[in-house]
């Protein structure tokens, strides 16, 4: 006996099957049809070859952004501080009462910082009394300008106050590849008269245009520094990070002579043969009374009268 229902029993779903067009006839075709069954034309834009030109771009942009990290890590270091100190100052108050500078110091006699308007407003007067273990602050290096026309806003008052402690003061330039030397080189000199007594001028080079050979990036520096000195009448200071001194300065003859301050962090030395540098920034985390947050620390490589002794005179 056939069994009986009060409700009607629905009629099972029947999928329906996925087709493309073929890219010639336009007939009806397996969604992974390769090749057209009625004309025989190759399907280019079938589903088939989707993945793997998703998976080959993303593998290609994975590889090109691991590649631009790498050749820009010292740049990407100081974006990083940058961003830190922008988003730390606007409620920081300058510290006072700090008994260490945050840091381990090497084992320098000559100790300095290098500050911008990052640091805000600075007292001065807290810097020049701190003293750890003997170790004080004895130079400072001030931003004054950067690329064509950029100019700190925190330069002229710095450069007066630092003067008035009594620091061995030096101002710097940041160096930008795809702006003319001679725009650069205007911009500085018009931003800091030096005196004598001060520091020689700096050239801080962090950058290297992907679009310049490294023959025209390198003559760019050479003709900026050729034009400082020119108007200071004093052989400037070339600040770069360590791997640019490796890879682009430390064989070239047309570099000899200049003085070298070299950015590398966290090491309990430079690796740089002793008289191939003047300079080390050692650390990017150094802590100073007088400054809210973190500040740039560095070290002469020399004793008191030979820092004298590169100053104008």
């Amino acid at each position: 006996m056939e069994k009986t229902t009060t409700t009607e029993e629905k009629p099972q779903e029947v999928k329906k099957r996925v087709v493309n067009k073929c890219v010639k006839c336009d007939k009806r075709l397996p969604k992974k049809a390769i090749y057209c069954c009625y004309c025989g034309k190759k399907q280019t834009t079938s589903s088939f070859s989707r993945p793997i030109f998703f998976w080959g771009i993303s593998g290609f942009l994975i590889f090109s952004f691991t590649i631009v990290g790498f050749t820009n890590r010292h740049r990407l270091i100081h974006f990083r501080r940058n961003i830190w100190n922008w988003s730390t100052r606007s409620n920081a108050i300058p510290e006072r009462d700090r008994t260490d500078f945050g840091v381990t110091l090497p084992e320098y006699s000559i100790h300095g910082i290098d500050v911008s308007h990052y640091q805000q407003k600075i007292l001065w007067d807290e810097v020049k009394k701190m003293k750890v273990d003997n170790k004080d602050i004895s130079f400072v290096f001030i931003k004054a300008t950067e690329g064509k026309n950029w100019q700190d806003t925190h330069f002229s008052e710095n450069w007066k106050e630092a003067k008035e402690q009594g620091f061995l003061v030096g101002a710097y330039h940041y160096y930008k590849p795809n702006v003319t030397s001679s725009e650069q080189a205007s911009n500085f000199i018009k931003m800091v008269k030096l005196s004598k007594g001060d520091l020689p001028p700096v050239l801080d080079v962090e950058e290297k245009s992907h679009q310049l050979s490294t023959k025209r990036f390198k003559l760019g520096v050479k003709n900026t520094l050729d034009l400082m000195e020119k108007h200071y009448g004093v052989k400037p200071i070339l600040y770069i990070p360590l791997n640019y001194y490796n890879s682009y300065f430390k064989n070239d003859a047309s570099f000899k002579g200049y003085h070298f301050w070299i950015a590398n962090y966290y090491q309990t030395r430079l690796r740089v043969k002793k008289d191939n540098w003047h300079f080390w920034q050692h650390h990017h985390k150094g802590r100073v009374n007088g400054i809210a947050g973190y500040v740039d620390m560095n070290v002469f490589n020399g004793n008191i009268e030979e820092l004298k002794k590169l100053c104008v005179k």
